[in-house]
């Protein structure tokens, strides 16, 4: 009974960050699909529920900003107007 209580402790730490690493994947795959307003509801739901299992995602900012500006533009805009300036500012950064 003992080692089991220990043994569920040590592995406590490495369940949250699983099931961070797998709502972060959820995120940019619901950003990869067709994107629709409901995507991006869907993503950013997956993306708070991210951070909130690991902290430590806060500091791939890269990651972050990628996230939120996607987030952002596909919940703000119709489809294929979202679909465009995430293509346009994609060319943008690649000069």
């Amino acid at each position: 009974m003992l080692n089991q209580t220990v043994s569920d402790l040590d592995v406590q730490h490495l369940k949250k960050r699983s099931l961070a690493h797998l709502y972060h994947y959820l995120t940019f795959k619901a950003l990869q699909v067709p994107s629709t307003q409901q995507n991006g509801r869907m993503a950013a739901q997956f993306f708070q529920h991210a951070i909130k299992n690991d902290l430590t995602i806060l500091w791939r900012w890269k990651t972050l900003l990628k996230a939120i500006f996607k987030i952002a533009v596909i919940t703000s805009f119709p489809s294929k107007q979202s679909e465009s300036v995430i293509t346009t500012a994609r060319q943008l950064l690649a000069r």
